[in-house]
């Protein structure tokens, strides 16, 4: 049902991730990325270790991407994790459009041609 990123690097597939987790934690403010866009990541827990919510998940232009294992803040809001493998999803639709509408401008040589996208 989701695509996992054809960039994935880790050792059990976001399918077997998405059958041991029923809920995840969302960081809406993320900024320190390495493949993924930044803005929205998800944590999850593996099902081999004993940490909850460590594996952090973002997307990028191909799919759901494993970003890595950084643990995460307590503060972060928990919900179910079709919500925030959807969101992933929507987030990726959102930036895909904004770079075919950077790429029109860019192309028609318009004075404005970079597009913020924020979330408040």
């Amino acid at each position: 049902m989701y695509k996992q990123s054809g960039h994935w690097d880790m050792d059990i597939s976001l399918e077997e991730l998405i059958e041991c987790n029923k809920t995840c934690k969302i960081d809406m403010n993320s900024t320190h990325h390495f493949d993924t866009y930044e803005g929205i990541l998800i944590y999850v827990l593996h099902p081999k270790h004993e940490e909850c919510f460590t594996i952090q998940l973002g997307i990028d232009e191909s799919g759901i991407m494993y970003e890595g294992d950084y643990g995460c803040r307590e503060d972060y809001k928990e919900i179910s994790i079709e919500d925030g493998l959807e969101i992933l999803m929507k987030h990726r639709e959102l930036i895909a459009s904004r770079n075919r509408l950077e790429h029109l401008m860019l192309k028609n040589d318009l004075d404005k041609n970079m597009v913020s996208i924020v979330i408040k």
